[in-house]
């Protein structure tokens, strides 16, 4: 009970801390910095359980156990990484929202493909993608126009790396 109550604990209190940050100052590159304080919170926490391990002191539950401490972390990292896939659908234009949004505006009666295609404006999407693909140099422009980043390259290269391994088709399809 103690390694889920930590864990709970952990993600509430980081995302206490999301909430006031994005709502006092938003972020550039607001994945960046919502990993960087996902993992600062565990890092914080770790460090304290250790220090309090240390020094022999025991204050709020703390310290816990190796085990019990790398279960909660686990737990913890588990439930952050799956608010990170969450949070990009709020962060972004998610193709997936932007569609359901649409039907819903539509009504009961619904939307043909077309018409969907149409009210969607899926370019709005595409040209807000490019520009934090951009801002966080996955492309960049050149005189000739846009190219693959050092960080594009790279996630490209291990995507195509994985799809060897995995037997899947060269093809990006």
């Amino acid at each position: 009970m103690t390694v889920l109550l930590w864990g709970l604990a952990l993600l509430c209190g980081a995302l206490a801390v999301h909430v006031l940050w994005w709502r006092t100052s938003l972020p550039r590159n607001q994945l960046a910095a919502l990993l960087k304080l996902l993992l600062a919170v565990l890092a914080l926490w770790l460090g304290a359980n250790a220090l309090l391990g240390l020094t022999g002191i025991a204050a709020a539950g703390l310290p816990l156990p190796l085990i019990p401490c790398l279960h909660a972390g686990l737990l913890y990292i588990s439930a952050a990484l799956a608010y990170v896939v969450l949070f990009s659908t709020i962060d972004a234009d998610s193709p997936s929202i932007n569609i359901l949004r649409t039907l819903d505006e539509a009504g009961p009666q619904g939307l043909g493909e077309d018409e969907l295609l149409r009210r969607t404006g899926m370019e709005r999407f595409f040209i807000s993608r490019l520009e934090r693909m951009e801002a966080d140099g996955m492309t960049l422009r050149t005189p000739r126009g846009l190219a693959p980043g050092a960080k594009g390259s790279l996630l490209l290269g291990l995507v195509l790396l994985w799809r060897v391994i995995m037997g899947a088709p060269k093809d990006l399809d």
